[in-house]
């Protein structure tokens, strides 16, 4: 339902939700921590957002890179949060 190109973005606390399970399935099961990047729609009006959840380690980046004044912005925002 997120991926990129669908304009559509889960909540914060979904988004939560799924990249801590992530992390705590590849720390339990392949024991491994791994970063794991948001893959749905990133836009200037929501990097920093989905930049701030701690479990969020990147975004990738979709119709956002295509306009360079958006994806610099989605690269300031995270500058804001780096590991």
């Amino acid at each position: 339902v997120w991926a990129i190109g669908t304009g559509k973005t889960a909540n914060s606390t979904q988004i939560k939700q799924m990249h801590d399970f992530i992390h705590d399935y590849c720390i339990k099961n392949i024991k491994l921590k791994i970063p794991v990047l948001y893959g749905g729609s990133c836009k200037p009006s929501n990097a920093n957002e989905i930049l701030s959840i701690e479990s969020v380690n990147g975004v990738l980046i979709g119709g956002a890179s295509l306009n360079e004044k958006d994806f610099l912005s989605i690269i300031e925002s995270s500058k804001k949060h780096a590991l």
